[in-house]
């Protein structure tokens, strides 16, 4: 009868220690999942980021032309005022 119990005891101690390490192991797993969803997640927002910033220098760049157009169109104005 001892015996018996001495084995189940020790069974017992064998099954706690693989919960033990297989729960490290699903939570390291875990882990590294969270940082690759993190990571994705991360890259998304820098590629909306990086496509709002290449927009927003598009507008920028319109904007100039756009007042070059009219710093010109005045130019042309004082130019033709001084001739006339």
């Amino acid at each position: 009868m001892k015996k018996k119990f001495s084995e189940l005891q020790k069974d017992i101690e064998d099954q706690r220690e693989n919960i033990k390490v297989n729960h490290a192991s699903l939570a390291s797993d875990n882990g590294a999942r969270m940082i690759h969803s993190l990571s994705q997640t991360m890259r998304d927002k820098e590629e909306q980021l990086t496509a709002h910033t290449r927009a927003l220098r598009e507008r920028i760049a319109q904007y100039k032309e756009e007042i070059d157009e009219r710093d010109k169109t005045i130019g042309d104005k004082e130019v033709s005022a001084i001739q006339s």
